[in-house]
């Protein structure tokens, strides 16, 4: 067996050395910046930066900073999109799966996928250790969420282009999210092997691998492939052997540009799976401390931001989605009472006093109580984020009018250019954080030294 306890042993080891150089430099060049103007000159430097087209050629005129050459390094490898013809085929049939069953498949994150994560007990330290447990729990679901949409849009790569009918798209949304989350994973291993992380959680126990190690990021692809497909079919939606596979190798393609070694990402659908149910039987494990607290959040977040949705509707969803082979896991390792779920989600959502889930409407009617508790899951979502101080959650007009979710809103939804510059913005957002709480904690820790 491919799959055994000393090849996954040693994956733990090990991070993404592409990635974890980029993230070193950047923090490099940060902490080698003092006084005010040349701290704007560096978040000056890394908003153009992150957000350049290195297809074309960095102006090295405009900007009195060195840059490091493993930034260049890492934004300028295309290596991971690399994509074969048939491999884009893959991805567009990917993205026709995510037009199908997308609002499904959201709602699956939340009730399935993050349930997944939290019961891992060792990857579910990086959370502890960044307060991510304690701070931003909303804005964790909703960038988990925000990735997966972004990396399900089409047109991976230029099939109009006469010239060279396997072009790859630089302006993709979904390439945008790959590199900055590879980059973030990168720099929450740098702060971590680096003490930068608060006081208060202590050091990292390398008992746990690792942070961010390769078996993890097979691990969390895995939640948003084959957890989302065994979801899918616990609700009653018939799939095909080839959409199942189609949509495995998408997530597989995904995982690889997001620096999974290649050694480790299966060949096949069922492969995966008997790599995933021996990743949990490693790692599912007890006491698992945290997973509770963020299985918590995780319905308190729906009680906030969804109107007329109880705990009770939480655990439902939760309940119905895992299925009965999953409930032990829910109720032992993160402590959720799915007793006090409904007995039947349909019946449910039927009692539900939410406007566009009653029923009212001759389309709504046509479709299944989980369709329906699904669009309005999305519509929330969106209607939420809208006005959200950390995270604007986006998805493509053509994915909305295929799932004739109403666009009335007091702002349109962001055609294409508009969504690509709203991913630059997060990512220019992200690195100004992370600039300044660099350098607080530069500064903390040269006040100490005096």
């Amino acid at each position: 067996m491919k799959w055994t306890n000393d090849f996954l042993n040693e994956k733990r080891k090990h991070g993404d050395p592409l990635a974890d150089k980029a993230a070193a430099a950047l923090f490099e060049l940060i902490n080698s910046q003092t006084g005010d103007n040349q701290k704007k000159k560096v978040a000056r430097f890394i908003s153009e930066f992150v957000s350049h087209d290195f297809t074309h050629e960095w102006d090295h005129s405009k900007h009195e900073l060195k840059i490091p050459k493993e930034l260049f390094d890492y934004f300028e490898d295309m290596t991971p999109f690399n994509f074969t013809h048939e491999e884009s085929k893959v991805l567009e049939r990917g993205s026709q799966f995510f037009t199908n069953h997308g609002p499904k498949i959201i709602l699956i994150l939340y009730a399935r996928s993050l349930i997944k994560q939290y019961a891992h007990t060792k990857a579910i330290q990086v959370l502890r250790m960044t307060t991510l447990l304690e701070e931003h729990v909303h804005r964790r679901i909703i960038e988990t969420m925000q990735f997966v949409a972004d990396v399900m849009n089409p047109i991976w790569h230029h099939h109009h282009d006469d010239k060279d009918r396997s072009k790859f798209n630089t302006n993709h949304v979904g390439k945008q999210s790959i590199q900055k989350l590879r980059l973030v994973h990168a720099m929450v291993r740098y702060k971590i092997k680096n003490n930068l992380n608060p006081k208060k959680e202590g050091t990292w126990d390398y008992d746990w691998g690792f942070p961010i190690n390769q078996e993890d990021m097979i691990f969390a692809t895995h939640t948003f492939s084959i957890e989302v497909i065994k979801g899918l079919q616990q609700i009653g939606t018939e799939l095909k052997d080839e959409e199942i596979n189609d949509y495995y190798q998408t997530w597989s393609l995904i995982g690889r540009a997001l620096g999974v070694d290649m050694d480790l990402i299966p060949d096949s659908y069922e492969e995966g799976v008997k790599l995933q149910d021996k990743i949990y039987e490693r790692h599912f494990t007890l006491p698992n401390d945290d997973g509770p607290v963020l299985a918590k959040a995780l319905i308190q977040w729906v009680v906030e931001f969804f109107p007329g949705f109880s705990e009770q509707t939480a655990l439902t969803l939760i309940k119905e989605i895992n299925g009965p082979e999953n409930e032990k896991l829910i109720e032992t390792h993160l402590k959720l009472n799915l007793n006090k779920a409904h007995n039947d989600l349909a019946e449910h959502v039927n009692e539900l006093d939410i406007p566009g889930i009653e029923g009212a409407d001759s389309e709504s009617k046509k479709m299944s109580e989980t369709d329906r508790i699904a669009i309005f899951f999305i519509q929330n979502l969106l209607t939420i984020e809208r006005g959200g101080k950390n995270s604007h959650f986006r998805i493509g007009d053509g994915f909305l009018t295929d799932w004739n979710i109403n666009q009335d809103r007091e702002k349109p939804m962001p055609k294409k250019e508009l969504i690509i510059d709203s991913i630059i913005l997060a990512i220019r957002t992200f690195f100004l954080k992370i600039f300044g709480y660099f350098n607080k904690e530069h500064d903390g820790h040269e006040k100490h030294k005096h």
